[in-house]
């Protein structure tokens, strides 16, 4: 890590799960104190204390929130053991953190498919209102998982979903056209389309 400017977790999972990971991360931390963090992360473990602790809170560049909702319900509705009352408490504290300049970017992002696409337009007000990136992502298939399993039934960008056309009307909303609203290439092929 000595010629690093910035290291990245949490692209493949919860960063802060991983006692081995946390360890890599503090670690990292106190040898190269001019390393900055990009984490990505699902807001449940990544409050003030942990970042604190493992000596990152003014290290840190960049904070993704993988969050997919808008509201309690669907939140609970698609994230197996979260807590939305916590990862509410700490989009709060990364929205601070980027006010105050300890964070260059904060993004929030929504991966659309059939079971939340009814709150992207919520979604993409509530990263406006908590100072952050609103980024649309589209679902990809991943084998030996349930959305893998029923990926057709999931995947709403498909023309041929029961749901695709109602997801072409919202995506034409005025709201998916604000600077910090980021469109994948599916989705924005879509809201550019007929």
């Amino acid at each position: 890590f000595k010629d690093a400017e910035l290291l990245r977790f949490g692209c493949s999972g919860e960063p802060f799960a991983s006692f081995k990971e946390t360890m890599l991360i503090k670690k990292a931390a106190e040898k190269y104190p001019d390393l900055k963090f990009h984490f990505h992360t699902n807001g449940i473990l990544a409050d003030e204390k942990k970042l604190k602790e493992l000596n990152v809170f003014y290290k840190t560049d960049v904070i993704t929130l993988s969050l997919h909702s808008a509201n309690f319900w669907t939140y609970n509705k698609i994230v197996r053991g979260g807590n939305w009352r916590l990862v509410m408490k700490n989009m709060k504290l990364y929205s601070q953190m980027k006010k105050e300049g300890l964070i260059k970017q904060f993004r929030m992002i929504f991966v659309v498919y059939d079971e939340n696409y009814k709150d992207m337009e919520k979604f993409a007000e509530l990263a406006g209102k908590h100072n952050a990136a609103a980024e649309f992502w589209a679902l990809r298939y991943v084998q030996n998982t349930e959305l893998g399993r029923n990926f057709d039934r999931y995947s709403i960008i498909n023309k041929s979903h029961k749901h695709y056309k109602e997801l072409a009307k919202i995506l034409k909303k005025p709201v998916f056209g604000r600077e910090n609203v980021i469109l994948y290439p599916e989705l924005k092929e879509i809201r550019e389309g007929d």
